[in-house]
């Protein structure tokens, strides 16, 4: 914890780094959950982590003495992960909070970031390379306090999901470069997101245009995910909060997901041959045949699909934070 001087003198930054070994959080399969210091549901991994910490958190804030202007809380991956429940326990102490994330895991169910995004009214700051797998975990339901216009989305490193999008070495394609470019502003990390070109558009159509070199592409997951949202928005407001919150290049929830797309499937021709396209998109995302997938989709199928799409992207972000803590 540091005090900002000059201009901004009555300002604190909290900075919270990952554990020193890899994080368990990746490799269990069944997720824990608790509750986190503003009553939402969170992740019981971080929230773990987060209340080892907490007596030594509260002997910073006693050298602080009186509430500051701000404090700013700040992390990189499970660091950003620790410093959103930082800035949830803050503002629940009465401190005016603001949050900076890096490639940071998501943290709570949608109650706890739509809770955090309220309270913080504008104050959220969440940075994603586009092909970091880290922040695209864990799955549905947690997902990202800060989806709009508090996301500073980059790309640099190519176009493929890739370990190195997550490092912070100046020598690597992930964060270090884009966020220490001299006289670059919060708006020039924001870049455009490859979408589906018109409404009449089929995914299809959509992966011709990006061409060959589909295997681990970013801009295919990002395609897949805009076309379950698409789909699954058109059965009910229901399906559309289950999909929005969480589909930046990452696989939601496999049972949940696998019937909101055979119910899809079931609704219309047309939402079939959508429902058919989608697995096709994965299968050509995870470098597989897509001659396989026929007439009849089942939920076996789009649960076998969706679930082995998981998988590569656990794999991936797994990979990434070993690096990270070699």
């Amino acid at each position: 914890m540091a005090k900002q001087t000059a201009g901004a003198a009555n300002e604190y930054v909290l900075v919270t780094r990952g554990t020193d070994i890899v994080p368990d959080w990746l490799t269990d399969a069944d997720v824990g959950i608790a509750i986190g210091p503003n009553h939402k549901v969170v992740h019981k991994g971080f929230h773990d982590t987060f209340k080892s910490y907490l007596t030594q958190l509260d002997v910073l804030l006693r050298q602080v003495g009186p509430p500051p202007a701000i404090i700013h809380c700040v992390g990189h991956s499970l660091g950003g992960a620790l410093a959103n429940l930082n800035a949830a326990l803050l503002h629940e102490k009465g401190y005016t909070v603001a949050l900076y994330t890096l490639g940071a895991p998501r943290v709570g169910h949608y109650p706890f970031a739509a809770d955090l995004e309220t309270k913080l009214r504008g104050r959220i700051y969440r940075v994603a390379n586009r092909f970091d797998p880290v922040a695209m975990v864990p799955v549905f339901p947690f997902c990202h306090a800060g989806v709009q216009d508090d996301t500073y989305v980059t790309h640099a490193g190519g176009s493929l999901i890739n370990v190195d999008a997550h490092s912070t070495d100046p020598s690597k394609p992930g964060y270090a470069v884009p966020m220490n470019h001299p006289g670059k502003s919060w708006a020039d990390l924001k870049q455009p997101m490859v979408r589906l070109g018109a409404l009449d558009e089929t995914l299809d159509d959509s992966i011709k245009i990006l061409g060959t070199g589909l295997l681990f592409s970013g801009q295919l997951l990002v395609l897949i995910g805009q076309a379950i949202h698409a789909l699954c928005s058109k059965i009910s407001q229901a399906a559309l909060l289950t999909t929005q919150r969480f589909f930046e290049g990452c696989a939601e929830a496999t049972d949940r997901l696998a019937e909101l797309l055979m119910i899809c499937s079931t609704q219309s021709y047309i939402m079939k041959e959508e429902t058919k396209a989608i697995v096709r998109a994965i299968m050509r995302f995870l470098g597989r045949t897509v001659n396989g997938v026929g007439d009849q989709i089942t939920v076996m199928v789009l649960r076998w699909a969706l679930s082995q799409l998981t998988t590569e992207l656990q794999a991936k972000a797994t990979l990434a934070i070993t690096r990270r803590y070699r």
